[in-house]
């Protein structure tokens, strides 16, 4: 055996025991992430109220869209506007939120969140990162053993950091993507207009709880990073393609093939 052959066979012994033990924890932290989502998601569904008139509006407005799933819409008294699912036949809305929007821009708001439940968004989210700790892991792992004494501490931050940056592409681009598409959603169910007013109004909101805080350079570039890498758009950029969107199906319905060609092409100009 040359010497090669015999650094590789000690660099094999090293980064295999690496490899298993990152294997054996990623699929530890799998399985609890998936028993604390499940248990999230029942205690949620179980311990908030149903509002029974939301959610009968809900349904005459989905049913014709095919939806044969019975959703309710849970309140959540919380004075942070916000609407949110964790899959299945529940979505949430808080208090906030309602007192903020008029009722179609609810029901606008409620359909976004629905096209997330029919879609499976948190579970494929899941599907696609879970397979991410499985490099993460075995990295963590040998920045412990580089750390030494403090090779817990050292796994934990190097995990938590490598994931967060293998997580980005998949934040960014799916994430945005599965925004578009539940925004359009409640376009095709003929609430294009509202969703685009209800993202106004908390854009405004948002900018008029922000005034009063003064805002350093280093705040202010920590903002910009933030809105880059939020798997939310820009709220410009979705009310825009929001009523591009609305235009565009309400050429189709009028058969104006000339229009429909210009819109199509501003999409693809705008691009995400």
């Amino acid at each position: 055996m040359n010497k090669t052959e015999d650094y590789l066979n000690q660099l094999q012994e090293v980064i295999d025991p690496i490899i298993g033990g990152g294997a054996a924890i990623a699929s530890i932290l799998i399985v609890k992430e998936l028993i604390l989502f499940l248990l999230y998601a029942h205690e949620l569904a179980s311990t908030m109220k149903v509002d029974s008139k939301l959610s009968a509006d809900l349904k005459k407005i989905i049913e014709p869209l095919g939806v044969k799933k019975d959703f309710k819409v849970h309140v959540v008294v919380a004075k942070a506007p916000n609407a949110f699912t964790p899959g299945g036949k529940h979505v949430y809305i808080t208090t906030g939120l309602l007192k903020m929007l008029n009722t179609r821009e609810v029901m606008a708001v409620l359909l976004h969140e629905v096209y997330h439940a029919i879609d499976r968004y948190i579970w494929k989210r899941m599907a696609t990162e879970f397979p991410l700790y499985y490099i993460a892991a075995p990295i963590a792992i040998a920045a412990g053993i580089a750390a030494g004494p403090f090779a817990i501490i050292t796994g934990i931050i190097v995990f938590a950091i490598t994931l967060s940056i293998l997580k980005l592409p998949l934040t960014i681009i799916i994430g945005r993507k599965q925004e578009y598409d539940a925004d359009n959603y409640a376009v095709k169910a003929g609430y294009g207009k509202d969703i685009a007013s209800g993202l106004s109004k908390l854009e405004r909101m948002l900018e008029k709880m922000s005034a009063g805080n003064s805002c350093g350079p280093i705040c202010r570039v920590v903002d910009k990073i933030e809105t880059k890498l939020d798997e939310h758009p820009p709220t410009k950029k979705r009310i825009e393609r929001i009523l591009s969107n609305a235009e565009l199906l309400k050429q189709l319905f009028k058969g104006n093939v000339s229009s429909i060609v210009y819109k199509v092409k501003q999409l693809f100009e705008k691009g995400d």
